[in-house]
């Protein structure tokens, strides 16, 4: 007698929700179980880290550290940041001849970021402080490289072995999460902490990068105009990068490390659910390439506000905890959680971000480049306006102010582009990846 799967046991219920939502199941639950597993893993090991953070850490040099990486991001800008669209897309279409184009000119336009990196430490050296000249120095040794080959994440996803996408990527942070909080245990110097933390990357990225390209070996087919977009949508994406980092620049002018350190710690909860959402993104994306623009509106809308309703709660959920959850992991930090719980709107609205992706899927120029344009901008206004006088809660309201002008954003442009037919010349254009 042959016993069935788990699987086939519940093949009938499957496929009866599926006809109800208007949605593939099987999809759905096979990306979606290694999707979930990939955000219960991150969220735990991110937790670990955090904890140890702030209990083993002071908060002047915690706030320090993150203005180093702070910095490291906006370095980013200059070596082709969105270039991980241009792996997915590649490895998606099975164009793998394009990955490979794509990994080589991302490491020769990361030695940009690295001059430059090597330019802040000497302008750091010349005003003598001799920390953040050493501290970006590291950065400076391993910006060509420590990032570069994190993609194979994105060409196992752009292939659907999301098993294979999660359990590497979990790897690597626990290889980092690992590194981390054994320094802390032995150290408190940042510059020890830094390198750390470029090396484990480095180290665990460059072994399943190439472990990814043994199990699945690229072919080579190629298409040409990848390239180029990724340098379109690189571009895109400037504002956004600089609007995501400029708060804890200012307020590393106004409040120096410690005010970074508390702040940084109000976005723990926030920026790691809104990630974790996130993933949904991630699963919706293959799928939408696969469906116009006025078909997806049929279902999609309906499905947004019903993970918003979700996602209110939860965030409810998470005001009325926070305290609590402070006092035991973050025990030193109990003055962020006013700022925490304000912080929980954003939260609430991550699910409008499936609009941006439906639009991604079909490469939309005109409404990507609204929507990665304002809400941005409004949100740096914000800041250079609100903190010099609010400090802390000037970055919080600007964040938040753009959040809701950003989900209202997604939704309207979604709205028009869906009763707008695509031009052909768009339908040749590699999609975005969110």
């Amino acid at each position: 007698m042959r016993y069935k799967s788990l699987r086939e046991r519940f093949q009938p219920l499957t496929d009866t929700i599926g006809r109800k939502l208007n949605t593939d199941m099987n999809y759905l639950v096979s990306g979606g179980f290694w999707s979930a597993v990939g955000t219960v893993l991150s969220a735990i090991i991110g937790l670990a880290t955090a904890v140890a953070f702030a209990n083993l850490l002071p908060k002047d040099t915690y706030g320090t550290y993150q203005y180093v990486l702070s910095g490291v991001t906006l370095l980013g800008l200059l070596s082709l940041p969105a270039m991980k669209s241009a792996v997915f897309y590649a490895a998606a279409h099975n164009k793998d001849g394009s990955f490979l184009e794509a990994i080589r000119m991302k490491m020769r336009w990361n030695f940009l970021s690295a001059i430059a990196a090597f330019g802040v430490a000497a302008y750091y050296l010349i005003h003598g402080n001799v920390l953040l000249a050493s501290s970006f120095a590291i950065v400076g040794l391993f910006i060509p490289v420590w990032e570069l080959y994190g993609n194979y994440v994105h060409y196992l996803l752009g292939k659907k072995h999301f098993k294979d996408g999660v359990i590497y990527e979990a790897v690597a942070q626990a290889v980092n999460a690992a590194t981390i909080i054994i320094i802390l245990l032995l150290t408190k110097n940042l510059l020890i902490l830094l390198f750390g933390f470029f090396a484990s990357w480095t180290i665990a990225r460059v072994f399943l990068f190439r472990k990814a390209l043994r199990a699945y070996p690229p072919n080579t087919e190629r298409d040409p105009e990848i390239l180029g977009y990724a340098k379109h949508l690189s571009l895109m994406t400037v504002l956004t990068t600089i609007a995501s980092n400029a708060d804890k620049m200012l307020l590393w002018q106004f409040l120096g490390p410690i005010g970074i350190a508390t702040y940084s710690f109000s976005l723990t909860v926030p920026s790691r659910a809104t990630n974790a959402l996130g993933s949904i993104n991630r699963l919706y994306f293959p799928k939408a390439v696969e469906h116009e623009l006025p078909v997806i509106r049929k279902v999609l809308i309906g499905r947004v506000f019903i993970l918003f309703t979700f996602a209110v709660v939860a965030a409810a959920i998470y005001i009325g905890i926070a305290p609590y959850l402070f006092g035991i992991f973050f025990a030193k930090y109990m003055e962020a959680v006013p700022y925490t719980q304000a912080l929980a709107l954003v939260i609430a609205l991550q699910p409008f971000s499936l609009f941006s992706t439906a639009l991604s899927a079909h490469a939309r120029k005109k409404e990507l480049y609204i929507a990665n344009l304002v809400p941005p901008a409004i949100q740096i206004g914000l800041f250079l306006v609100l903190i010099p006088t609010l400090h802390v809660w000037g970055a919080v309201v600007g964040i938040l102010c753009s959040r809701v002008v950003e989900a209202v954003l997604y939704f309207v442009l979604f709205l028009h582009a869906s009763r707008t037919p695509t031009i052909t010349s768009e339908l040749h254009t590699p999609p975005l990846s969110n």
